[in-house]
C-alpha cells in the first residue's frame, strides 16, 4: 500500500537561533500537502505551525517520548496513558481529578512540556514555575492547578502571576480560566469526591 508523501526536514537549533526556525517554518506551503515528518525541537516548530494550521490538523504525533522515572498513573480522561506525577501527592490528585465526576478533561505539566509562567521573586528577579495541572470540568470552565506540599517564600508571588495569566488567557481567548492552589494538607482533610468541592480551598489564595 502506498503511503503519503513525506518530506523530512531537520530543525535542531537552539535558543538563540529560533527566529530563524520560526520564518522557515512559518513560509507558505503547496496547498495539497498533507504529510510532513519534522525532525527538530518541539518547542521550535510546533509554535510555528499554528497560525497556519490551528484546526486543521488531525494528528500530531512526537517521538520518541520522553522517559520518566518518576510515579506514574493509568487514566482515560486525558491525551496519555500514563500521566506523568512529580510526587505522590500528585498522583494522589491525579487520581482525583480522574474520578471527579465533574471534570471532563484533564492534564499534567511536566517540564517536557515547556509550559512557565514568569513572576518577579522576593528579590524582585525575574523567575519562571511550571504549574502543575489543568482541569476542564463539565460546565466547560478551565483551570490552572497548583498541588502545593509546602509554602515557600516566593508562593504567593507564584499565586498572583497565575492568576494574572488566567485574566489575560480569558480576555485574549474569551474561555473562562481560573487558578486555585490546592495545599496538601487541605486536601487530605476534605476529602472531596468532585472538583466542585475544591472550591472551599480558594480563600486559602490570600
Amino acid at each position: 500500500m502506498a503511503l503519503p508523501f513525506q518530506t523530512v526536514e531537520t530543525v535542531n537549533e537552539s535558543a538563540q537561533q529560533r527566529q530563524r526556525t520560526l520564518d522557515l517554518f512559518g513560509a507558505g506551503r503547496d496547498a495539497e500537502w498533507r504529510n510532513r515528518l519534522i525532525w527538530g525541537d518541539k518547542r521550535y516548530v510546533l509554535p510555528s505551525l499554528l497560525s497556519e494550521f490551528a484546526g486543521k490538523v488531525n494528528l500530531i504525533y512526537i517521538d520518541p517520548p520522553f522517559p520518566y522515572a518518576r510515579p506514574t498513573l493509568p487514566a482515560t480522561k486525558t491525551v496519555f496513558n500514563l500521566v506523568p506525577c512529580g510526587n505522590e501527592f500528585e498522583k494522589a490528585f491525579a487520581k482525583f481529578l480522574e474520578k471527579a465526576n465533574d471534570i471532563a478533561r484533564f492534564a499534567k505539566l511536566p517540564e517536557q512540556f515547556n509550559f512557565d509562567i514568569e513572576y518577579a521573586d522576593s528579590n524582585n528577579n525575574l523567575r519562571y514555575y511550571e504549574p502543575d495541572f489543568v482541569a476542564v470540568t463539565n460546565a466547560g470552565a478551565h483551570w490552572l492547578v497548583e498541588t502545593k506540599g509546602r509554602e515557600d517564600v516566593d508562593v504567593a508571588n507564584k499565586d498572583r502571576a497565575a492568576k494574572l495569566w488566567c485574566e489575560n488567557a480569558t480576555r485574549l481567548t474569551g474561555t473562562d480560566w481560573d487558578y486555585l492552589k490546592v495545599p496538601q494538607k487541605e486536601f487530605e482533610k476534605l476529602q472531596a469526591d468532585e472538583f466542585g468541592e475544591l472550591m472551599a480551598l480558594a480563600p486559602m489564595l490570600g
